[in-house]
């Protein structure tokens, strides 16, 4: 009979050994995919950064502005949320309704107290995150 016990309590813990395992390479492939993902926003963000940088050459040398109105400018919009923490969240997620002007949420095709059509013309697009 223990021969038994054993035999069960063998496979038993073959078993969950093989569900550990399975579990390690589920884990495994799930961070290889986030590194992946990292990298790639990390190129995203390097291209990014190279098409503001020349379009900021090709802005000061046909306006005569400098990098210290840039950094005000920046400042400025950065305030636009009423902190200066590098990110402008203000106005995130809301519209106004071009027809009576109340205050809509993003997502909206139409104003939930007139009925008239919405439309987001912003230029730039954020999702606050």
């Amino acid at each position: 009979m223990s021969d038994l016990v054993s035999l069960a309590v063998g496979i038993a813990a073959h078993r969950r050994i093989n569900t550990l395992k399975s579990d390690m390479r589920a884990q495994k492939l799930s961070v290889d995919e986030s590194e992946l993902s990292a990298v790639s926003m990390r190129q995203d963000i390097e291209k990014l950064y190279m098409l503001v940088e020349a379009l900021w050459c090709i802005v000061k040398e046909t306006s005569g502005l400098g990098d210290e109105e840039l950094i005000e400018l920046v400042k400025q919009i950065d305030m636009q949320d009423g902190k200066l923490d590098g990110r402008n969240s203000a106005n995130a997620g809301i519209l106004r309704c071009s027809n009576c002007g109340r205050t809509i949420l993003k997502g909206q095709s139409k104003c939930i107290y007139c009925g008239g059509e919405v439309k987001d013309e912003s230029l730039f697009r954020h999702n606050g995150k």
